[in-house]
Formats: C-alpha cells, sequence, structure tokens
C-alpha cells in the first residue's frame, strides 16, 4: 500500500464506521473506510437487532437506502419474560414509532451493503487491512500504521466495534475502578462459632416463649 493522505481515516465498517464513512464522504470530505476482515461484515457471523435512524438520516445514507437494505424482517415489538421456576411475569411493547427502522438483520449481508454504499459515496474502502497503531506528531495524531503501510488524515475515527484492539493497545480505554467490599472487622472461627450458639440459643428461647403464647386464664377466676 502506497503512503496516501485523506481527511478522515475511519477504522471499523461496522454500522458506526459505514454511518461515518458515508455522512463525511456524501458531504465531499475525503475518506478512507480501513476494515480488518475480506469484507465488511465478514468478522460478524451473527444476527441481531438493529436500530438504524442514523444510518436513515438525510445526512447519511437516507430512508431509502435503508428500506432497501437486505435486512431479515422489520421489529414490531418486543417484549421479555421473567421466571423464578414457578412462575413467570412477562410484558411486551407494540408501538411503530418506537420500532420505526428497526430490523432484524444479518452482519455479513447487511454490513456490506452500506459499506458500499459508502463507497459509491466517495470513501475508499480498504478492506482485509489491519490498523496496527498510531501515527503521532508533536502529541497529535496524524494518521494510522497498518500490516500493509501508514496512512496519513487530518482525523482519526475508531469505530473498531466490541473487539477494541486498538484502543486498548493505545491506551485509550476507559475502565471504572474496581469496587472493593470490606468487611468493618475480621470475622474469626472462633466469632463464628459464637455467633452460631448465640443464634442456636435465640431460637430455643423462641420456642419456649411460645409455648406460653396463648391466653392464660386470670388468677381471679371468671368474672360472674
Amino acid at each position: 500500500m502506497k503512503t496516501n493522505r485523506f481527511d478522515v481515516i475511519v477504522i471499523g465498517a461496522g454500522p458506526a464506521g459505514v454511518a461515518a464513512a458515508g455522512a463525511l464522504s456524501g458531504s465531499g470530505i475525503s475518506v478512507a473506510l480501513i476494515e480488518a476482515g475480506v469484507y465488511a461484515g465478514a468478522e460478524n457471523w451473527s444476527g441481531c437487532v438493529y436500530f438504524t435512524e442514523n444510518l436513515a438520516a438525510d445526512d447519511c445514507f437516507g430512508h431509502a437506502a435503508v428500506a432497501a437494505a437486505p435486512y431479515e424482517r422489520p421489529v414490531v415489538r418486543r417484549g421479555t419474560i421473567v421466571l423464578n421456576g414457578a412462575d413467570e411475569v412477562g410484558l411486551s411493547l407494540t408501538d411503530p414509532k418506537a420500532f420505526d427502522h428497526c430490523y432484524t438483520v444479518l452482519r455479513p449481508v447487511y454490513d456490506a451493503y452500506f459499506a458500499a454504499l459508502a463507497r459509491n459515496r466517495g470513501a475508499v474502502l480498504i478492506t482485509g487491512t489491519t490498523v496496527t497503531s498510531l501515527i503521532r506528531k508533536d502529541g497529535r495524531v496524524t494518521g494510522v500504521q497498518t500490516d500493509r503501510g501508514p496512512l496519513q488524515a487530518g482525523v482519526v475515527f475508531i469505530a473498531e466495534g466490541d473487539a477494541s484492539h486498538l484502543v486498548r493497545s493505545e491506551g485509550l480505554e476507559r475502565t471504572a475502578a474496581p469496587i472493593i467490599f470490606r468487611a468493618s472487622r475480621p470475622c474469626s472461627r472462633s466469632r463464628l462459632r459464637r455467633s452460631r450458639r448465640a443464634s442456636a440459643c435465640g431460637r430455643a428461647r423462641a420456642r419456649r416463649t411460645s409455648s406460653w403464647s396463648g391466653t392464660r386464664p386470670s388468677a381471679a377466676g371468671p368474672r360472674s
């Protein structure tokens, strides 16, 4: 791969990547859309439910393009069931507005369709290429290094998806601090035995008290 310069480099040709590439290239911005798979969607052999309102936006691919996409079926209702082994409770939502542009899709077919649309709008689709690192100069990201050579750009948009190899290797991943629960006092074995004996004594006293819980006759005898 020769060294090339673009206005924007988009890493990953999934939903976020193709949406960014399609919207930018449609406005006259030069875009390189880099995908590690042999084609967009090749590494996503799964089905899922997509809410595609961003893809259907007027400044992206538009409603007609989304309606013509190779989806499986539109979603008009979703529900859930909670059960505990004996009982179950379920609920569902049916609302055309809530599920506008919502479809079940197969990623290998669906992603490839929108990547082709982004390419038709002017984006340069580069498949079978893995970004190995970011290129920095004077503290700024100026491009990416791939397994096929470097690419330069003023803006790099990372849309790797769940794998996020580049995000982790570049130290860009945000992780929450772990929550550590500590006992206020250490519980030794002797304390645990004393606690168990106290509980047993308490249960015994409760049983003795409950045996006298009925109504007792008055000491003065029945009233006349």
